[in-house]
């Protein structure tokens, strides 16, 4: 009889990071519009945990670091030949197929979060509202901006009704 395996358990950091992560992609899928102030901010927030996971991957327990699963094709193709022969290792962290997964998620996760960032912006300052612009995209034009390119906006604010 063989010893049961070790359980592997997450520290709350990558629980938290994942599950967010994975609550900012349904959310933006299936929830909000596309362009909207809600759809944009949540995918800052989805930037920002991104960025925090990839931190802990350099500072964070042994686990969850970048050493212990770096990618690797040649060991991911050994493990394939160990699946199919029925053989089973443990790893620390994540197996080899595994890691190249973490490692292609995170790098669509990136491309995804730089295009959004070039379309909308970076997040204004809370004090350009006191400027005359709208702060945090909260004007409910937003979306009608980016697709009319700002239409009925004068350069240094909105303009007067009349």
């Amino acid at each position: 009889m063989t010893a049961p395996s070790k359980t592997r358990n997450w520290d709350p950091v990558v629980k938290l990071t994942h599950w967010t992560i994975v609550l900012a992609i349904l959310t933006n899928a299936l929830f909000t519009e596309q362009g909207s102030a809600v759809h944009v901010w949540v995918g800052y927030a989805l930037a920002a945990i991104l960025a925090l996971r990839l931190l802990w991957g350099l500072i964070g327990p042994a686990e969850a670091r970048f050493s212990a699963f770096p990618p690797n094709l040649a060991r991911a193709l050994r493990h394939i030949g160990e699946i199919r022969r029925g053989e089973k290792r443990d790893h620390a962290s994540h197996n080899p197929l595994g890691s190249l997964m973490v490692y292609a998620i995170w790098s669509c996760l990136g491309v995804i979060v730089a295009s959004g960032i070039v379309m909308a912006g970076f997040p204004p300052q809370a004090e350009s509202r006191e400027e005359g612009h709208p702060a945090a995209y909260g004007d409910a034009e937003y979306g009608e901006e980016a697709e009319e390119g700002g239409e009925g906006h004068e350069e240094g604010g909105h303009e007067e009704e009349g």
